[in-house]
């Protein structure tokens, strides 16, 4: 673009620079968390939770560094529960009043999850790059977790 004024034509060349910059510091921080990813203890994970939709390596390797293993949850509930994914109760007496979920516990992996869920909002489509992802890895069934 350019500008009739020349202050204006600085602004916007700086702002373009450091827009440049910010660009490469996030792909050379995504190569970074991609070699981390590919390393022992988190390849066997992150290769298993890519498969899903709306799970790629930065989410998968965000949730097996915050979660560690989820087989340390005995159930599905306690995982929720530990994540405040579970709806809060207002109960006195005979009057149950259920609200929106709890919110407490890891916020960073609620947000993931919740922002995973969007992606099966839709119908369920296995696309060329989940079929990349997906490829080599066990069945749903035999994979650990």
């Amino acid at each position: 673009m350019k500008f009739s004024r020349a202050a204006d034509q600085v602004v916007f060349e700086d702002y373009m620079l450091a827009l440049e910059q910010h660009e490469a510091r996030v792909a050379a921080l995504d190569e970074q968390l991609a070699a981390v990813a590919a390393q022992d203890p988190y390849r066997e994970p992150v290769a298993h939770l890519r498969c899903f939709r709306g799970i790629d390596t930065v989410t998968a390797l965000s949730l097996a560094a915050e979660l560690h293993d989820v087989r340390r949850f005995p159930t599905a509930p306690a995982l929720m529960a530990y994540l405040g994914l579970v709806p809060s109760e207002h109960s006195s007496g005979e009057h149950r009043r259920r609200g929106g979920i709890t919110k407490t516990g890891n916020r960073h992996v609620r947000r993931l999850l919740i922002e995973t869920a969007w992606h099966y909002r839709h119908k369920p489509a296995v696309g060329v790059r989940l079929a990349k992802r997906r490829r080599g890895q066990p069945p749903p069934g035999d994979r650990p977790g």
